[in-house]
């Protein structure tokens, strides 16, 4: 597929020429994220109803996945990150996956008791007249 048109923001700016294929650097992809989150910051201050918000709440959302998953791709990259920082994330990631477990077998749970309900007839009391 052939690029033959420049590719903008929703302000009008440069994105990418036609004709460039090239991946965004690590150290591109963090300026653009920065300077996406100052102009939706100044665009909440300044228009807080405006649609561009969600935009670009959708571009910094793109770029974060971006460069998490270059991080992923480049593992000798998160050297920087100390030991603390990794065993953090790590006991983060098994909390999340000990929540989704838990999540998962209370809906099993509320499945099989609303099941159970269906062929279950209520309990009628009946009053004690052996006085």
């Amino acid at each position: 597929m052939k690029n033959n048109s420049n590719i903008y923001d929703i302000d009008g700016e440069i994105l990418r020429e036609s004709g460039n294929t090239e991946e965004l650097t690590l150290e591109e992809a963090q300026n653009r994220l920065e300077s996406y989150q100052k102009k939706l910051n100044e665009l909440a201050e300044k228009e807080p109803n405006s649609q561009k918000l969600s935009v670009y709440n959708t571009y910094i959302k793109n770029l974060q996945s971006y460069i998490f998953n270059y991080y992923l791709l480049h593992p000798e990259l998160m050297k920087w990150m100390n030991k603390t920082t990794q065993d953090e994330i790590q006991k983060a990631m098994e909390d999340l996956k000990k929540d989704v477990e838990e999540e998962e077998k209370e809906t099993v749970m509320e499945s099989i008791s609303n099941e159970m309900d269906e062929y279950v007839e209520p309990i009628e009391e009946i009053a004690d007249e052996t006085n």
